[in-house]
């Protein structure tokens, strides 16, 4: 117990030191994410208005309208910011990263072997610390922690609801919560259903109303230029813009969620749609716009776990996976360094 209690610890530490890294203010959008939070806390009501509701910042279209999804995350980076500086931010960014692998692990536990899960992490956690700078995303990798686990275990389901009041105003990414609460209300439409009504109707509690809930689906239908993090593998690739973004590393995960899903039909093993619909479309969305890596990362945690406990672990004996899982341990460690 205490190796495995040891062996946890290590790998949210080895994580926590990729995903520590310094504030390049040149190019991370902390700087608006904290001036958005300054407004929004110290400004006149006028101006706390034209932020949330026009393109604030710009100087040739400031009317322009504009949903600013991410307003809330700005109010916290702001204070953290004037309390802890950026040390501060960048702590706060490690924890809350850390925290919500903690909580898909916690899932994944017990849907395979503990040894053969550490393992699976260290394999591809490179995947789940690529997007090691301050983001309002980070609440969104957080809460679908916390709403996988409250599903999953149906302890305290009550409380989604009023955690989606929250998420739609801190990050887009709440859209990943109606995801994970749709998936689960597939499975168990009778007890869950009221759930998501109740749910859908707080997330309209932000100053947007329901414009909120569609802007996920309209944000780059006029976005106005290419980023990196937004632009698909191929289109990356064809540009030779591939150089530490671990695109080999996703296709090979890509594959193997492919591939498990093809096995556990073949072998008429059941396939949590729970956990299965979350992972194909946010592998889908990764290909897409790679900026989703880490969710996709985390999803795929769960359902490879399930996916290999089902079709290699009981033709194993517990000291092969041991000692497999020690093996890709040390070698990821090596490389890692």
């Amino acid at each position: 117990m205490r190796l495995k209690v040891f062996t946890l610890i290590f790998i949210l530490g080895w994580c926590g030191i990729f995903l520590s890294q310094k504030i390049d203010l040149s190019t991370a959008d902390i700087g608006r994410h904290i001036a958005n939070g300054r407004v929004l806390v110290e400004a006149p009501l006028a101006e706390k208005q034209a932020l949330l509701h026009t393109n604030f910042f710009s100087y040739t279209m400031p009317d322009a309208p504009f949903v600013n999804h991410h307003w809330a995350s700005g109010v916290i980076f702001y204070v953290v910011e004037k309390v802890l500086g950026f040390t501060g931010l960048s702590m706060l960014y490690v924890l809350a990263s850390l925290a919500a692998i903690l909580l898909f692990w916690n899932v994944a536990r017990h849907l395979s072997n503990l040894q053969l899960l550490h393992c699976i992490i260290f394999r591809y956690y490179p995947l789940l610390v690529s997007r090691a700078e301050v983001r309002p995303e980070v609440f969104s990798l957080l809460l679908s922690g916390v709403f996988i686990n409250i599903l999953y275990f149906r302890k305290y389901v009550w409380v989604l609801p009023f955690l989606m009041m929250f998420w739609v105003n801190l990050h887009i990414g709440f859209i990943f919560g109606f995801l994970i609460l749709g998936s689960f209300i597939l499975t168990d439409f009778k007890n869950l259903y009221k759930i998501g009504i109740v749910t859908v109707l707080l997330s309209l509690v932000n100053p947007f109303g329901y414009k909120v809930l569609l802007y996920p689906f309209l944000i780059f239908r006029d976005y106005g230029y290419r980023i990196v993090e937004n632009q698909s593998i191929s289109f990356l690739e064809n540009l030779g813009f591939g150089v530490g973004q671990h695109f080999l590393l996703f296709k090979i995960i890509a594959v193997a969620v492919i591939v498990s899903v093809i096995m556990l039909a073949y072998r008429r093993i059941k396939i949590p749609i729970s956990i299965f619909l979350p992972t194909i479309i946010t592998l889908v969305m990764a290909y897409l716009g790679i900026r989703h890596f880490p969710i996709f990362g985390l999803f795929a945690l769960v359902f490879l776990s399930y996916s290999v406990s089902k079709l290699i672990i009981p033709k194993l004996s517990t000291e092969v996976v041991g000692a497999a899982s020690a093996i890709a341990i040390v070698l990821s460690i090596v490389f890692g360094i």
